[in-house]
């Protein structure tokens, strides 16, 4: 058997000093309720991030598709040159 003195908390005391057991209930409570909402939370932004990992895989799909052929190129570079020399 162990025994207290007047110093030591009791089991619904925290060491801190008055702290009952119906506090930390609550204060666990509180502390779950965070967690879930953070739980969510970070559910729907890995949910956001999956989209924006299709929408990425997408447009570097269609990157040779949206690449103008060499040819095109080229005769945009000719008619710069021929503007820029005043023609």
């Amino acid at each position: 058997m162990t025994r207290l003195t007047a110093n030591q908390p009791t089991d619904g005391e925290d060491d801190r000093g008055g702290g009952s057991e119906t506090d930390r209930d609550e204060l666990v409570e509180v502390l779950r309720d965070e967690v879930t909402h953070l739980r969510d939370q970070l559910d729907r932004e890995r949910d956001a991030s999956a989209e924006l990992r299709r929408i990425v895989a997408g447009l570097v799909q269609r990157v040779p598709e949206l690449e103008a052929p060499a040819e095109a190129r080229e005769g945009c570079v000719t008619i710069s040159a021929s503007t820029s020399r005043g023609e």
